[in-house]
C-alpha cells in the first residue's frame, strides 16, 4: 500500500523539526515499527540534520550547542517504508515545503504545486501549534486565521476532489498547553472553525484524528545564531512524544479502505457463487431426455464454480492479511495514554 501526506503548516510551524525528529525516533525499532528512508540519500540527509539539532557534551556540559535547521526553502518529496520487524506494511511520500507558500500569493506557481499535492494527498495533517490553539481559546484573530486557512485549504480538496480525505489535527508543543486547554481547545475547533468535518454525511464522511505531540522541551525566550551558519542556537532538550502517530492514522485509514473494498469483493464473489451452485443444483435437476435434445451445462457450469473458488481464496487471504496488518497499525497507534488520541468518523467519536 502507498500513501501520500501533506502537513499543512505556516512559516517556522515547525514543519520540518517534525519530519526530522519523527524520522529519527522511528529509525530505531518502537515496539518493532520502523520508518526506513527508500533513498540511501534521504536517509544520511534526515540524520545529519538530527545530529546538528543536538548539544555535544563532555562530562555533561555541553561543548556544541545544536542548531535549529534552516527553513525549508525548496519543496521535497522523501519517501519512507513502513516496517513491523521485517515485514513490510505501508510505502508514504512524505511533503515537505516552504510554510511562507501558506501565508502568500505572490508565488502562484509554487503554491499551485503544492495545492496539487494537498489535493492528491492520502491524508493531510494540520499542524496546530500549542500557541495558535491558545491563543484561539483566548479570540485571537491570528489564530483564528491561521485555523481558517487550514480549514478552507481542506474545504477546497472536498470542492475539487468530491471526496474526504483522512485529517488529523496535530497540536505540536502540546507540553506547553495548561490543564484542560487541549481538551477545550478540541472541542471549541469542533464547534467552530472545524465544525464541517464533525458534520454527519450520507455515505462516507470524514476520517478525523486529534493528537498531542511534542519535540522536547525548549525555552525560546532565548535567542542566539551562529554566525557561521546563520542558524539558531537550540536552547532545551529533545525527546520527541507521538510524533509517529500522525504516519500511523493515515496508514490505518489507508487498510480500512482497502479492507472494505477486499470484503465487497468477496460479499460479490459468494453471491456469484450462491447464484452458480443454485444453476447448477437446476441443471443436475434436468431430466435426461432434455439434456439429450437440449444438451448440458453442467461442464461450464462447475468450471465457473471452480473460478470462483479460487478467487474467493485470494481474496479471502487479502481480507485475512489487511486484519492482521490492521491489528499491528492499531496497536501502534492506540497503545498510548487513553487522552493521547481521539478518533472520529463521520461525526462520531471512535472510542479506542
Amino acid at each position: 500500500m502507498k500513501l501520500a501526506i501533506t502537513m499543512l503548516g505556516n512559516s517556522k510551524a515547525g514543519k520540518t523539526c517534525y519530519l526530522y525528529a519523527m524520522a529519527n525516533m522511528m529509525a530505531r525499532p518502537q515496539n518493532g515499527f520502523t520508518f526506513i528512508p527508500e533513498s540511501h540519500r534521504d536517509s544520511l540527509m534526515l540524520l545529519k540534520e538530527w545530529r546538528d539539532m543536538q548539544h555535544q557534551e563532555e562530562n555533561g556540559k555541553i561543548v556544541k550547542r545544536g542548531e535549529w535547521p534552516i527553513g525549508t526553502v525548496e519543496s521535497c518529496d522523501i519517501n519512507f517504508h513502513l516496517m513491523w520487524n521485517s515485514k513490510l506494511l505501508a510505502t508514504f511520500t512524505w511533503h515537505d515545503y516552504r510554510g511562507g507558500l501558506l501565508e502568500t500569493v505572490s508565488d502562484e506557481a509554487q503554491w499551485n504545486a503544492l495545492e496539487d499535492k494537498i489535493n492528491s494527498s492520502s491524508c493531510i495533517i494540520v499542524c496546530i501549534a500549542a500557541e495558535v490553539l491558545q491563543g484561539y481559546l483566548k479570540n485571537d484573530l491570528d489564530s483564528e486565521g491561521i485555523l481558517t486557512n487550514y480549514a478552507q485549504i481542506i474545504q477546497r480538496y472536498k470542492i475539487k476532489s468530491g471526496k474526504t480525505v483522512p485529517i488529523v489535527f496535530n497540536i505540536l508543543k502540546a507540553d506547553k498547553l495548561r490543564e484542560g486547554e487541549f481538551t477545550a481547545g478540541i472541542e471549541k475547533l469542533k464547534e467552530n472553525i472545524f465544525s464541517v468535518f464533525f458534520h454527519r454525511e450520507v455515505g462516507n464522511g470524514w476520517a478525523l484524528m486529534f493528537v498531542g505531540s511534542s519535540l522536547g522541551t525548549f525555552d525560546e525566550t532565548e535567542e542566539q545564531f551562529n554566525p557561521e551558519t546563520k542558524r539558531g542556537y537550540v536552547f532545551g532538550k529533545f525527546a520527541p512524544v507521538n510524533v509517529q502517530l500522525s504516519v500511523f492514522f493515515a496508514i490505518r485509514c489507508g487498510l480500512i479502505s482497502k479492507l472494505k473494498t477486499a470484503s465487497d469483493k468477496v460479499n460479490e464473489l459468494n453471491r456469484r457463487y450462491d447464484s452458480k451452485s443454485s444453476e447448477l443444483d437446476r441443471e443436475l435437476a434436468r431430466s435426461r431426455w432434455s439434456k439429450f435434445w437440449k444438451g448440458s451445462n453442467e461442464g461450464s457450469i462447475r468450471w465457473s464454480l471452480k473460478d470462483i473458488r479460487s478467487d474467493l481464496e485470494l481474496e479471502n487471504d487479502e481480507v485475512a492479511k489487511l486484519k492482521s496488518d490492521l491489528a499491528l497499525i492499531d496497536k501502534g497507534l492506540f497503545d498510548n495514554e487513553p487522552d493521547a488520541v481521539q478518533v472520529y468518523f463521520n461525526g462520531e467519536k471512535i472510542e479506542v
